[in-house]
């Protein structure tokens, strides 16, 4: 069966929000093609994915003119949404990109990177995964130093690890991952290309037969196009102008 890696990331990135919210103590709900949290989210964080294309988002827009909530997020995951008329305004645009699995390797037995990504020192360890609060506080400010968004909650979810990359012992680059359906989710990717490539090397090791899927503008696209990645689709982020009268 051919698989939908658009959906696929898609989902996965309403179930990134969602862990996000539940390491917060925030409950969501998933109806009418959604993703959606009525409460305050963390930084850079939606209350809103809409998870298909003919989402209904009636129920959510009366929620909000209810609130009143100013700053409040929607990611129109299919750029479909006109919410103009409801003190909306686009906030920036992006693009899904994926990477099936079965491509070739990123780093081949040599450990030389394919052509084009240099070959890592001896002074760079592999790849490390934060496994307590005190890793957690040194990825955080490698990563925007924003200690609002990941909290040590998050660490006791199985199904997210926060990698990184380590130059004589200062964390230079990471991503977050997050395991759903058919594929791996990455994002707040950080530091060099060639420290994010060896995290995906990591990540398409631990799970072969997963894709890896995620978002960002065109620049994190054109990097990560060394790694076989495509383009999946557009999405747009509205943010909420102003408080109604």
């Amino acid at each position: 069966m051919k698989i939908d890696w658009l959906s696929e990331a898609i989902a996965n990135n309403a179930e990134w929000c969602n862990a996000i919210a539940a390491s917060h103590g925030i409950q969501a709900q998933w109806k009418n093609g959604c993703w959606f949290s009525e409460k305050p989210m963390p930084p850079f964080y939606p209350n809103l994915v809409t998870v298909t294309k003919n989402a209904d988002v009636s129920y959510e827009l009366k929620a909000i003119n209810h609130q009143g909530l100013h700053g409040w997020g929607i990611k129109d995951s299919y750029k479909t949404l006109d919410l103009t008329g409801h003190d909306f305004s686009v906030a920036f645009e992006a693009q899904w990109y994926g990477r099936p699995p079965g491509q070739s390797a990123l780093i081949d037995a040599s450990d030389k990177p394919r052509t084009g990504l240099r070959k890592f020192t001896s002074s760079e360890s592999g790849v490390q995964q934060v496994m307590n609060p005190t890793q957690l506080v040194r990825w955080v400010e490698a990563w925007a130093d924003s200690a609002m968004v990941f909290k040590d909650t998050l660490l006791s979810n199985r199904s997210v690890e926060l990698l990184y990359t380590t130059e004589e012992s200062e964390t230079v680059s990471g991503l977050a991952m997050n395991i759903s359906g058919q594929c791996v989710g990455i994002s707040n990717l950080f530091g060099t290309t060639d420290g994010i490539l060896r995290c995906i090397e990591h990540i398409v090791d631990q799970y072969p037969n997963r894709g890896v899927v995620g978002y960002g503008d065109e620049d994190e696209v054109a990097r990560l196009s060394a790694a076989d990645f495509v383009v999946l689709g557009e999405l747009l982020v509205w943010v909420r102008n102003k408080l109604n009268a």
